[in-house]
């Protein structure tokens, strides 16, 4: 099965565009787990996270810097492992953003693949297709590319103008570098059907600019709908963001939650209450999706 055919099982087999955020800061972790070594308490925390959010969800992202302290990398290994055993419908993101030249790209992509062992990882596109196609070559993974993010003061960069040339009386025609940069993704890169675009879901009209683009068969990763989208004072953002970045099909999505559902309560109950706000959002989500033929809301 290629990583597209995955993807699009797994969002048919869940009826969910849902992505539940491993983003597992072990300062963050309720009290009582920690009074254990921290690679066994996150491991601990994220198996039940990932068995309360099952149900309500597509796909796991494990944001690898949380991992990187002591020996919490055997931490996100053993997490993937899980899903991979007891949910291998599920498809597992690993959000590391690796971006560098060849040798060293191939270094991350054997890390990744063999180590890791996800279906797709995030990365940075600006080395350009001769470092960073080793990670779109095999169809069976994906490759997700930071387009526009979803964090304040993106737009320092990310919407710097590139002239596209000239309108009548010499005037400049510009689109702003995330745009270009995910066209040249989208028709340049994706021919395995494998490629994704990164495009923050705080940002409709970005979204929408870009599903315009790409059309119906690009998929795109869609971070900040939960706690990012509260503390900028967004308003309707599962609304708008569904309504402007869905392809036709009502798919096309991996919108993305973090510490809004996995750090939903600080005491026991942090397992069903992260299940219980996964299927709160997963619910309201599928009420802006275009549903599929004979499929409910």
């Amino acid at each position: 099965m290629t990583f597209r055919e995955k993807l699009e099982q797994a969002w048919e087999l869940n009826n969910s565009l849902l992505c539940v955020g491993l983003d597992t800061d072990v300062r963050s972790l309720p009290l009582h787990l920690r009074d254990r070594p921290e690679h066994v308490a996150v491991r601990q925390f994220n198996e039940s996270m990932v068995r309360a959010c099952a149900p309500y969800c597509s796909a796991f992202k494990l944001q690898f810097a949380f991992y990187l302290e002591s020996l919490l990398t055997q931490a996100i290994i053993d997490t993937i492992a899980f899903i991979r055993q007891h949910y291998p419908n599920h498809v597992v993101i690993v959000d590391a953003k690796w971006g560098d030249v060849a040798n060293t790209a191939k270094a991350y992509h054997r890390f990744g693949s063999d180590i890791l062992n996800y279906d797709a990882v995030t990365l940075f596109p600006n080395t350009g297709k001769q470092s960073m196609g080793v990670f779109f070559e095999d169809p069976n993974r994906g490759a997700i590319f930071v387009c526009r993010t979803s964090n304040p003061g993106a737009d320092e960069l990310q919407d710097l103008p590139v002239c596209r040339g000239y309108r009548s009386g010499a005037s400049p025609n510009t689109e702003p570098y995330w745009l270009v940069m995910g066209k040249h993704i989208s028709t340049k890169w994706n021919n395995l059907g494998n490629v994704g675009l990164v495009i923050g879901a705080t940002c409709p009209d970005e979204l929408q600019q870009i599903r315009a683009v790409v059309g119906d068969d690009m998929y795109l990763l869609n971070p900040g709908i939960g706690k990012q989208a509260e503390e900028a004072g967004a308003q309707n953002p599962v609304q708008l963001a569904v309504k402007a970045g869905q392809n036709s099909q009502g798919t096309g999505m991996i919108i993305n939650s973090s510490r809004g559902i996995i750090f939903a309560s600080s005491g026991e109950d942090y397992a069903e209450a992260a299940g219980e706000k996964a299927q709160t959002l997963n619910e309201e989500i599928n009420r802006f999706r275009i549903q599929p033929e004979g499929v409910g809301a």
